[in-house]
């Protein structure tokens, strides 16, 4: 059974559903920057002992991190290959 795409262009394309809207307004939501918002710190606590981990030296491996990392510097490299002759004018 073949779906429709999802255009997830941006907010001026895809527009919420009633439940999405519904979500949205329900959400429990707070200041990251003061450290209200649940999701942050949420998330924060639950990747905080693997990076204490790795600063420590108690990790298994970094090489995710490496592999993240070496891919970024691949990926901006590539960018700038792809424009660098790029004139915006």
């Amino acid at each position: 059974m073949a779906t429709a795409p999802i255009d997830l262009r941006s907010d001026t394309v895809t527009r919420p559903t009633p439940g999405m809207r519904r979500a949205m307004a329900e959400a429990e939501v707070g200041d990251d920057v003061y450290g209200e918002d649940p999701t942050v710190r949420a998330l924060a606590q639950a990747v905080a002992p693997v990076f204490a981990g790795i600063a420590l030296g108690r990790a298994a491996t970094g090489l995710p991190f490496f592999l993240a990392g070496g891919l970024k510097i691949a990926y901006d490299l590539a960018l700038y290959f792809r424009f660098r002759n790029v004139n915006i004018q």
